[in-house]
């Protein structure tokens, strides 16, 4: 019942926004109409099967990590993924995450990774605590070569993580 409710929401709130775009063509707002609804059938389809099955629906947003730090760890470097208003530099985190994957698959235990989402707009802060202290200014380097001329990231060495977001 729930996820039928929240279906009607979301089409009666997609109908009103179409309607108060009067510089849309007929074609555009159609072809908008069919994204939204695509998107929203396959959440709710989420939703149900979650239901279903008594579960909680997830949402993939790369591999999650069950390590959390606490406030007086101390972290080597902090990558923080930030928007001015739209959107993270979602190109540059992918690319991260990329590389992280490797270096880790190379460098089995060097580095523990925690992910920290803050805000609302996709808004995280990679937190990356040396195991291996000897490779700690290379892996440094490296992540700071990979995201150079980015816009949109913060870095910080030598410091705490953000506490996340409740």
């Amino acid at each position: 019942m729930r996820a039928y409710l929240i279906a009607i929401a979301a089409i009666g709130l997609v109908a009103v926004s179409c309607k108060s775009k009067k510089e849309m063509t007929d074609n555009t707002a159609k072809a908008d109409s069919i994204q939204v609804a695509d998107s929203i059938a396959k959440v709710f389809a989420d939703i149900a099967i979650a239901d279903a099955q008594n579960t909680p629906p997830t949402i993939a947003v790369g591999e999650p990590n069950p390590a959390t730090p606490t406030p007086n760890d101390s972290i080597r470097l902090n990558v923080s993924f930030y928007s001015p208003g739209s959107g993270i530099n979602y190109r540059a985190a992918q690319s991260l995450d990329g590389f992280l994957t490797k270096y880790q698959a190379a460098n089995p235990g060097a580095v523990t990774i925690y992910k920290t989402a803050w805000g609302r707009e996709g808004e995280v802060d990679y937190c990356f605590k040396m195991n291996d202290k000897t490779k700690g200014d290379d892996f440094v380097k490296q992540v700071k070569d990979l995201l150079a001329g980015q816009d949109r990231i913060n870095y910080k060495e030598n410091t705490t993580c953000r506490k996340p977001r409740n």
